[in-house]
C-alpha cells in the first residue's frame, strides 16, 4: 500500500515530500525520485494525537532522533493501525501524563507539608489565646482520662490520696498558683507510677508521676518542675498543643483515614505527655517558672541543680528516661534557672516533705 507524505529526520530542519510503502512489517520512505531514504519497523511507530482530515495525522518511529511524518491518507493509517495495534500508544504523551502527575503530587505534598507546619501551628496558637476558659477546661476534662488510662490502662487512674502527702501538695501548689496568672483553675494530681515525670493538660490539669519524688533530692526541687508545669498552662501552651495535633489527627483521619484505630483524644494525650512543646516553648516556661519561684519566696537553685544533676547522669539509666523524654535537660536550661535564681525559704518543711513523698502509701 502507498501514499504520500511529508516526512522530517529530526536532524535537520524542515521537511521534505515522501512516498510511503508498506509492506513486510516495514513502513519504506521514498523520496521524490523513488530512492529509498528510511525503513521504520511497523512495531515501533505511534500515532501523535487524532487524525484530522485538515492537518492529517502525525506518525513518529521510536528512536534515537525525533522522526516524524505528516501523512493526510486516512486509509492509509487505518491499514497501518490494523498491522500496529500499538500504533495509538504515544510514549511522549504517557511520560507528558506521568510528568503531569509529578508535579500536581509535589504541589499537593507541599501543601499537606505546609498545612501541617506552618497553617496548623498558627491556627492552634490564635485559637488558644483565644479560647474560653470554660472550653479550655471542658477539653482538658476530656483528655485527662486518656492521659491516665496511658499510665494505667488495666487498673485505671491510680491517684495517690494519702491525707498528709495531700495535705503538703495542696500547700506547694497554693504558694506557687497564688503568683501566677491563671485562667483556669489549677487541678493537680499525683499518679502512682515510677517513672519521673510531670505533664501540664488544657484547662489547668497537671499530674505528676510518683518517680519524680523519688528522684527529687528535696521539695525546692520538686517545685521548680512544677512552676515549669503551671508557666506552661499560664502560657497556654497545653491548649495550643492540644489544638495543633487534635487537628492533624482529624486531618490525617480524613486524608488517610484511622488506619491504626488510634482516637483523637490518645494521640492528644499521649502528645501532651510527651510535652511536644517547640525550644521557644519550653524556654519561655523556664523562665515564667522561675519567676513564679522567685515570686513565691522559693529559690530557683535547687531546680537548676535538678537539672545539672540530671545532665550528668548517663542518659542510659532508666530512672530518668522518662523524665530525660520530655524535658532533655541542658546547661543552658541549668543555667537559665540559675541565673534567675535568689534566696528563698524552703516550699515545705521536712515533715511536709516526707508527707509528699509517701502521698501513694
Amino acid at each position: 500500500m502507498r501514499t504520500t507524505a511529508r516526512y522530517s529526520d529530526g536532524r535537520t530542519a524542515g521537511a521534505r515530500p515522501a512516498e510511503l510503502h508498506l509492506a513486510d512489517g516495514l513502513l519504506r520512505i521514498c523520496d521524490a525520485g523513488g530512492a529509498e531514504i528510511a525503513a521504520w519497523p511497523v512495531a515501533g511507530i505511534r500515532l501523535i494525537g487524532e487524525i484530522d482530515a485538515e492537518s492529517g495525522a502525525i506518525l513518529r518511529r521510536d528512536g534515537e532522533y525525533d522522526e516524524r511524518l505528516l501523512v493526510r491518507d486516512a486509509a492509509f493509517v487505518a491499514a497501518l493501525q490494523a498491522t500496529q495495534p500499538q500504533l495509538r500508544r504515544d510514549p511522549y504523551g504517557e511520560w507528558r501524563l506521568v510528568r503531569v502527575a509529578a508535579v500536581w503530587l509535589a504541589v499537593a505534598t507541599i501543601g499537606i507539608v505546609a498545612l501541617f507546619t506552618i497553617a496548623v501551628p498558627a491556627l492552634a496558637r490564635q485559637l488558644a489565646h483565644a479560647m474560653p476558659a470554660r472550653i479550655e477546661i471542658r477539653i482538658g476534662d476530656r483528655i485527662a482520662p486518656a492521659a491516665a488510662r496511658l499510665f494505667a490502662p488495666a487498673r485505671g487512674l491510680a491517684e495517690c490520696r494519702a491525707p498528709a502527702g495531700r495535705e503538703a501538695l495542696d500547700a506547694m501548689v497554693a504558694r506557687l498558683a497564688s503568683h501566677a496568672n491563671l485562667h483556669v483553675p489549677l487541678r493537680v494530681r499525683v499518679i502512682d507510677s515510677p517513672m519521673p515525670n510531670a505533664f501540664a493538660l488544657p484547662g489547668g490539669h497537671v499530674f505528676i508521676l510518683r518517680g519524680l519524688f523519688d528522684l527529687a533530692q528535696g521539695p525546692d526541687e520538686v517545685a521548680g518542675v512544677l512552676a515549669h508545669e503551671i508557666a506552661h498552662i499560664e502560657l497556654r501552651h497545653p491548649a495550643e498543643v492540644a489544638i495543633k495535633r487534635a487537628t492533624g489527627a482529624f486531618l490525617v483521619g480524613l486524608l488517610f483515614g484511622d488506619v491504626l484505630g488510634l482516637s483523637v483524644l490518645g494521640v492528644v494525650a499521649d502528645t501532651l505527655i510527651s510535652a511536644a512543646y517547640t525550644r521557644p516553648a519550653e524556654a519561655d516556661a523556664d523562665r515564667r517558672g522561675v519567676e513564679i519561684l522567685s515570686a513565691a519566696g522559693v529559690s530557683a537553685a535547687p531546680f537548676a541543680a535538678f537539672f545539672e544533676r540530671l545532665a550528668a547522669k548517663d542518659a542510659g539509666m532508666p530512672d530518668i528516661l522518662a523524665y530525660l523524654s520530655s524535658h532533655p535537660p541542658s546547661p543552658e536550661r541549668a543555667q537559665r534557672a540559675r541565673d534567675g535564681a535568689h534566696d528563698g525559704v524552703p516550699i515545705l518543711d521536712d515533715g511536709a516533705w516526707q508527707a509528699l513523698k509517701t502521698i501513694c502509701r
